[in-house]
Order: C-alpha cells, then structure tokens, then sequence
C-alpha cells in the first residue's frame, strides 16, 4: 500500500487547485448516539485516563480471573543466574499438558524464552499479578521475550519488559492462549522500542485475554494472518485488554473469523484498527479480512505522537479512533469512540491508493485478495469529540485541509468512507450504517475517481464529488 506516495501528490498538487470548494462538504461531528452502549456514555476527560504504568486490566474491567498455585508441576522455577538458559532447558524437557509455574521476582533475562518443542505446555507466573513475576529482557538490539511455535499453549499473569523484539510472539499455531500478560517497555527513546507487544500471526483459535500492552512501536495486541488454515477454526478473539501508549493499539488484520471485544484503547496513536495488504503474507497469499466483529470496545483519545520508523503504521495520522482498511463482511457495532482529535471511524480501500497512485493495483497476486470494502455493517456506535484537532501535519493532513474538515469549527465527521466500489461498480458495497443512523457523515468520492496516477485531477474529482448525504447507507445487511 503506497499511501505516502498518494498524499505527497496530492500535496504537491494542492496548491495547483485554486478556487475549489464543495457545499456538499461536511459541516457536522461532535457526539451523536446511535443506540447501544447501555445507554449513554459519559464524557471522557482526555486529561484523566487510566494510569498504564502498572497492570490495570483489574482496575478497568471485572471479574478478571485468579491465577491457581496448585496446579503447578513441581518444582516451582525460582529467579536466579542464566535465567533463561535455565528457563529454556525446563520447558524443552517438559512434557505436553505440564504447568511451569515462576515464583515472584525479577528474572534478568539474557535470551528469548523459546516454546518450540513442546505443545500443550503453560508458563505462569503465581503471583497475585502479573507484575509480580517480571522478565526483564536486555532492550534494543536483542531478541523476541517469549517465542510460542506449538498449539495449545497458554502463557499467563507475567509482566514481559523491555525486549528488543516481539514481546510475546505466536507463529503458526493453534490454541494458544494470553491470559493477564502485561507487556511494556521503558525505552527513553520510544522508537527502539519492540513493534509487537503481543503478536499471534498465522494463527487458528488464539485468545488474547485481561492482557496490557503499552509502548510498541508497532501494534500493542495484533492478531495477524489468522483462521484461514481450517474450516473447524476461527482466527481468535481478543477481549478484556487494555491498549495504551502504542503506535497502532489494537490491530487485526488479513484475518479470517476474529472478534475484537470488550476492549479498552486509549492514548495510541491509532486506537483499534482492522487492516489489510496485498502480499501481507509474502506472495500475497492471504485474503482480505473476513469476518472480523469489532464490538463493544472503547476508544478513546488516541491522540499519541507517531512514532513508527517502519511498516505501514507510519501512516497513521495521530487523532485516529478506528480505522477499518478494506475488508469483506466485517461488523462495527455498539463502540464507544471519543476524543480522538482527527476521527472517529473511518472506512477506506486500498484501491483507492492503488488507483491514486498507480501502484499496488489489481489484479493482485493472489486472486481471493479484495482490495475494497465491502459489506461493512457499521452501526449503534456512540461518537463524542472526535476530529476537533485533525494531525494536519501527517500524510492526509492535505486532504483535510482542502476539504475544511478536522477543526473545532468542523469537525471530521462522525463516519469517513472513501466511496470506492469493486468495478464494473453496479452493485452496492453494502457499507451500511443502520438504518437509525443520525451522526455525520462524508463519502470522499462517491465512486468517481477511480482513475489513473493524476494527483490534480484526483484531488479535483474529491472535491467536486465528495457527498454528505447518507442515501443509500442507511441499511442493514
């Protein structure tokens, strides 16, 4: 996806295009209702979020389950010398099903915990939290904390600090299992930070659960390239978690059968986001996300500096609540989204940066790869006080500008889609709103400006055909 390509255009372009205004622009934002939630949420004080330092998952969220001392194999594993060549031995040597249980302390870690040899395993800490049992690791430069490559296995209640790779990393397996993981790292400089905090990627039933990741320079929790090995599984679910103080805060992306629950996502630069590349699997071989439900999570103030040194995520204009990048058959419901400085929801395709700037086009390598949005059924969402503020400086901040969005005096409106259609474009992408729908609205293009790499005339064919009018958007599937 060459998105930067795309907006350097149009912002070399800009200043070509004089004289250009649309009255059909957006003029709305602020908070509008569309029902679920349990009512109305109250106001978020952008100022007064939840402290993140420590595990807070407990603070935020009930019923978070205790973690059992007496279910341990024996001997419990005590902190020490060459904690993880020790560490490493005891799990290689374990058996399937057997619980490896880590006393309370600080455990200076000089390698990355491997899970390779053994499935079925649990590694647990049995403290009262997981910040009770701490892997330090040895910062930039050094490897992945914890590497999972079997099924079935559950990593729980451990705090993984400061490694130079992945925090908890997953590749390839079914069944796994993070239950009350806090990962974080306390970098001075947050771009030597890890990218991933908790990253499960070709994955089949994964669960992500009452977990903390903070700081990533990448994604916080990421479920990545999941569910498409059996028709007996699903991608995973992530619930009860807390994203905080990432670049992206929750990301699922090029998945098949994933439900993001229940989540809080605060203070990142991008908060909940369902992406999709061509050939994000090497070759292209995974489809676009399918099926992908996003409820009940809130996302709020995710107003963070950017900075990401790699990877798509560079992109992301600070201010963004959720993002959703093409996909197929995805829900969006009963979320409460607030406070994010440049938008709410927005609902885009990367065909419209293929088509923009002449890169990353159709056909793509992989035939089952649909680079549009299609049946999104995005509804019952709650909006309050986003996109007052709009990251003028990032990549898009050109296209907010010519379109006089993202200010307190107009704000971003509620809801974003770039109005791409799948050609030959005669039938409806089914991007649905509800049909009570009463928030803001804007279609950047109404699927007129698929064309070929002309910056001007692109920019020119957004303002004179972007829409507010929600005629045809307010259906259900």
């Amino acid at each position: 996806m060459k998105v930067k390509v795309l907006i350097s255009a149009v912002l070399g372009s800009a200043l070509a295009i004089t004289g250009c205004s649309d009255s059909s622009s957006s003029t709305g934002g602020g908070g509008t209702a569309g029902g679920g939630m349990g009512g109305t949420p109250s106001a978020v004080d952008c100022s007064d979020l939840p402290a993140v330092d420590a595990y807070a998952v407990a603070d935020v969220f009930a019923d978070v389950p205790e973690t059992s001392s007496n279910d341990c194999t024996e001997p419990v594993f005590m902190p020490g010398d060459n904690n993880a060549q020790r560490l490493n031995t005891r799990l290689e040597n374990a058996n399937p099903g057997d619980i490896v249980c880590m006393a309370e302390g600080t455990y200076e870690m000089e390698n990355t915990i491997s899970i390779s040899l053994v499935e079925g395993l649990t590694l647990k800490g049995i403290g009262s939290s997981p910040d009770d049992t701490l892997l330090n690791f040895g910062g930039p430069g050094t490897g992945k904390g914890i590497f999972v490559q079997k099924d079935n296995v559950t990593i729980e209640n451990l705090w993984v600090r400061n490694t130079g790779d992945n925090g908890i990393e997953q590749d390839g397996t079914s069944g796994s299992v993070f239950r009350k993981v806090h990962v974080s790292w306390t970098n001075a400089d947050p771009t030597q930070n890890g990218p991933y905090g908790i990253y499960p990627t070709f994955c089949e039933d994964t669960l992500v659960e009452y977990s903390q990741a903070t700081d990533a320079s990448d994604a916080g929790i990421y479920i990545g390239k999941c569910g498409w090995g059996d028709d007996s599984t699903d991608g995973g679910r992530a619930r009860y978690n807390i994203a905080a103080r990432n670049v992206a805060g929750l990301e699922v992306e090029n998945c098949l059968d994933v439900v993001a629950h229940d989540n809080l996502v605060i203070d990142n630069t991008g908060g909940l986001l369902t992406f999709q590349q061509p050939g994000a699997a090497g070759g292209g071989s995974t489809p676009s996300n399918t099926n992908v439900l996003v409820e009940n999570n809130r996302v709020w103030c995710n107003n963070r500096e950017n900075f990401a040194t790699t990877g798509v995520v560079q992109i992301i204009p600070v201010g963004s609540g959720l993002l959703a990048i093409s996909g197929n058959d995805g829900e969006i419901r009963n979320n409460d989204i607030q406070g994010n400085d440049t938008l709410g929801l927005a609902i885009v395709s990367n065909a419209l940066t293929c088509e923009a700037a002449g890169e990353d086009c159709p056909p793509f390598d992989f035939a089952d790869y649909n680079p549009y949005a299609q049946d999104i059924y995005a509804h019952d969402n709650y909006y309050l006080n986003n996109g007052t503020n709009a990251d003028f400086a990032s990549d898009f901040g050109p296209l907010f500008s010519l379109l006089e969005i993202g200010t307190s005096a107009n704000p971003t409106p509620d809801v974003i889609w770039d109005g791409s259609i799948a050609p030959p474009g005669d039938e409806d992408p089914g991007i649905c709103l509800g049909t009570d729908f009463t928030g803001t609205y804007i279609d950047l293009t109404n699927d007129q400006c698929q064309m070929s790499s002309d910056p001007i005339a692109y920019v020119g064919c957004i303002l004179a055909n972007n829409t507010t009018s929600t005629v045809g958007r307010l259906c259900a599937p």
